[in-house]
């Protein structure tokens, strides 16, 4: 796991935080081993309040976790903010509440994304929340919205086992 290293920045430039899409090797760090990917795009966030609030996640994210959970927690609310400019394009951080997060947990679900998926993209909005909430990137209700019964349940894998009495039938043929 590999945290974000500060570059300092030549003077009269932008800062690559700053910008809507961020090239992690500006950052110090390495692009991502198996894709070469090395950019995080935040112009598919339409809300400037949610844009911005992302990037102090993401930023934070490279910095204690990895570019791979960037990327997770970014896809996570690029979804949200596709399901708020459908449903509540004027809505302002403080409305969101317990109903409205009901409402997109539905939404997840007529998606067709597997459950595996919808549990990262309920734990990336999560995380954010609550991360924001208490450092203020965005004025948010302080109170949890998303519980983990609001994940959905890991399906059980089937492992039978074939009962041995049976077995030396098998091994005689």
């Amino acid at each position: 796991m590999e945290a974000a290293k500060l570059v300092p920045l030549p003077p009269g430039s932008i800062s690559e935080y700053d910008k809507d899409i961020w090239d992690v090797c500006n950052l110090g760090m390495a692009a991502q081993p198996a894709t070469g990917d090395r950019q995080l795009n935040f112009t598919r966030i339409p809300q400037h309040w949610l844009r911005q609030a992302a990037k102090q996640f993401i930023r934070y994210t490279l910095a204690t976790l990895s570019f791979g959970s960037a990327r997770t927690r970014l896809s996570a609310l690029k979804k949200f903010a596709t399901f708020l400019a459908q449903f509540y394009p004027l809505l302002q951080p403080i409305e969101i509440n317990r109903a409205l997060i009901m409402q997109y947990l539905s939404y997840l679900h007529t998606c067709g994304v597997s459950s595996s998926s919808r549990a990262g993209l309920i734990g990336g909005l999560n995380s954010f929340l609550s991360l924001s909430a208490r450092y203020g990137w965005a004025v948010l209700p302080p109170e949890p919205l998303i519980f983990r019964e609001d994940y959905p349940r890991p399906k059980k894998q089937c492992h039978a086992t074939f009962p041995q009495k049976y077995w030396s039938n098998f091994t005689s043929i």
